[in-house]
């Protein structure tokens, strides 16, 4: 196929599978899951970023995702005060800590990195959500502009977070990333698990449950999601632009909205064998990424 791999450059591309009307296809060498498209139509029609993401719905949507976030809040209250702990934990005790979190959406997680004394602000392409954020939670830190504007601007932090984000821009986001992070400080980002997707569908294949069972092997149809990506084409991505002690880890899942908490037995099993394979294999549906920027 004409066409290389958006981390490794390599032209051993292969197509994987079709979803949604989109081609799937999968670098041989770092194992990246990305779309089949041309450069034009896909910074046109995926780089989020820089898109006025409110444009794209209806009113009433706003009441019902609006609904849905604040739900989804409750479920992320234990995951971001474990990140929040994370992010503190890197540093020197009573060290001042700057943040600034990517796709933002309504400042749920600004909100509790601010309570824990982060000085916290977030960035999102979405007026609606930021407007929530501003005057719902208090926050007057949170700026609706686009990633590659915000990074334009010369501001660095100790810590850039992005929480299920790079899955749904350009990967060469990355790149401006790097700029805003101070030498010495971290990015943080958390992304859906390719590893685990691809097995995943792997066994409702082998049992004939694909078509009764919704899945996809980006976690989320695309073209919603972009990439899929995995231990070693996110070392790749990241020695590239230029970070340092990369670390991947699973990651703690939301409270389940069940009675029986599976979410708690999946990162309990996925975190005794990260342990157990001296940290080399991550079974978990979702994994976070911690480097740091030399100094």
């Amino acid at each position: 196929m004409k066409v290389s791999c958006h981390v490794c450059s390599s032209n051993s591309i292969v197509q994987y599978r079709k979803e949604n009307n989109h081609q799937i296809l999968s670098c041989r060498d770092c194992h990246l899951l990305f779309l089949e498209s041309d450069e034009s139509s896909f910074n046109k029609v995926n780089d989020k970023e820089n898109q006025d993401s409110d444009s794209e719905f209806k009113e009433d949507y706003w009441g019902e995702i609006t609904r849905q976030s604040e739900e989804n809040n409750a479920r992320y209250l234990a995951t971001h005060k474990y990140f929040v702990n994370r992010i503190i934990g890197l540093f020197p005790r009573k060290t001042p800590i700057n943040l600034i979190d990517l796709g933002s959406g309504f400042g749920f997680f600004v909100s509790r990195a601010c309570r824990a004394g982060i000085d916290a602000a977030g960035l999102d392409t979405s007026k609606k959500a930021t407007m929530y954020g501003q005057n719902q939670l208090g926050l007057k830190n949170l700026f609706c502009t686009s990633l590659a504007e915000h990074a334009a601007m010369n501001k660095s932090y100790k810590v850039v977070t992005a929480f299920n984000f790079l899955e749904h821009v350009n990967v060469e986001s990355i790149i401006d990333m790097y700029k805003l992070v101070e030498p010495s400080g971290y990015v943080l980002l958390r992304i859906p698990n390719a590893s685990f997707h691809r097995f995943f569908h792997r066994v409702l294949c082998a049992f004939g449950l694909e078509h009764k069972i919704p899945h996809s092997v980006l976690a989320t149809k695309p073209p919603s999601h972009l990439y899929g990506f995995s231990r070693k084409n996110l070392n790749i991505l990241l020695e590239n632009v230029g970070f340092i002690e990369i670390q991947i880890c699973p990651s703690p899942l939301s409270d389940s909205l069940n009675r029986f908490n599976y979410r708690n037995l999946v990162s309990f099993i996925s975190r005794f064998v990260y342990i157990v394979s001296s940290k080399k294999i991550s079974i978990s549906p979702t994994i976070y990424i911690i480097a740091k920027k030399p100094a």
